[in-house]
């Protein structure tokens, strides 16, 4: 057993008996994670504030909730990051902050459709990386495209390319897919 599971067992057992004061929380990088595992544990605390100091302590238990992870995390674990974000062209490292978005802005996977199961095969079809300033940037699009019902314009290499009318799909567009959208513009095999 890990140093931090004893921390966490004995904290737990100090709210047992009583009020336990923000203080005694075992240190962790945030001392609220330990707060937050106690409650995963299914723990019912109640707090109370004085001051600066929290005091908590356990007033019941629950069955503990399951944390399931969202779409995009799976999809973050399944799908290949490519070397630069699609939509700026910056290197996708820790500066650009890269992010998982969904490829079709209109439809968004509920974390908790279970109908919904992400595999690597199909990770690809639903999610891509980008980095912060360019999923700002395709977000912005989106909401343009479904105001005006017209597909912004793609723009490779700064040259702007028409994409006309919404046709009821996001499937074909630069801003839902720019790699598929520019293997097909050059005729590359997908």
């Amino acid at each position: 057993m890990s140093i931090y599971k004893d921390e966490l067992n004995n904290f737990i057992k100090q709210m047992e008996n009583g009020w336990v004061i923000n203080s005694d929380v075992p240190m962790t990088p945030a001392r609220n994670d330990a707060v937050r595992a106690v409650k995963r544990k299914g723990y019912v605390l109640e707090e109370k504030r004085h001051g600066k100091n929290i005091y908590r302590r356990i007033v019941g238990k629950e069955e503990p909730t399951q944390v399931r992870n969202t779409s995009q995390a799976k999809a973050a674990k399944l799908l290949q990051k490519p070397p630069v974000c699609p939509f700026t062209n910056v290197k996708l490292n820790a500066d650009a902050k890269p992010e998982i978005d969904h490829k079709d802005g209109r439809v968004v996977i509920e974390q908790n459709d279970v109908s919904v199961e992400l595999t690597i095969n199909n990770v690809d079809e639903h999610f891509m990386w980008v980095s912060k300033r360019g999923n700002t940037i395709k977000r912005e699009k989106c909401k343009k495209c479904v105001k005006e019902a017209i597909k912004p314009n793609a723009i490779i290499s700064g040259c702007e390319i028409e994409q006309g009318s919404y046709t009821g799909t996001c499937k074909g567009c630069y801003w839902a897919d720019p790699v598929a959208f520019t293997k097909k513009l050059f005729n590359i095999e997908l």
